[in-house]
């Protein structure tokens, strides 16, 4: 009895260690682990992705100009496109206005570029 107690107890830890509740939350895979130290006025990244969702423009801003590099650019790129489809690209584009045009630029070139897969000719 108590190995079958100890064999489902470490299942359980190992099992909640794997589960990645931001995704579960926003109804599309993240890999969370990449972006575990971002923080941005308290939020942790998937407290920006919720919010920008839920079209806060505060943390539509703050995940837009989330500077990341490597693989994290291409992820961060297709959570940046599933964001601008819960808003629509009209709505988006009416929050990053705001941002100056290097800002812009350097978010259309390196994560929505990356998000879709299509890479621009220099």
């Amino acid at each position: 009895m108590r190995i079958i107690f100890v064999i489902s107890a470490l299942a359980l830890f190992l099992y909640s260690c794997n589960t990645d509740n931001c995704s579960d939350k926003l109804g599309f895979k993240i890999d969370y682990h990449l972006f575990d130290d971002i923080k941005i006025d308290g939020k942790s990244y998937c407290d920006l992705v919720n919010g920008a969702i839920k079209a806060d423009k505060g943390c539509v801003l703050a995940l837009s100009k989330v500077n990341v590099g490597d693989f994290a650019s291409y992820q961060h790129g297709a959570v940046l496109i599933e964001v601008i489809d819960k808003l629509t690209e009209p709505e988006y584009l009416k929050i990053i206005s705001k941002l100056d045009d290097k800002e812009r630029k350097a978010i259309y070139y390196s994560y929505v570029w990356a998000g879709l897969g299509i890479y621009p000719k220099s």
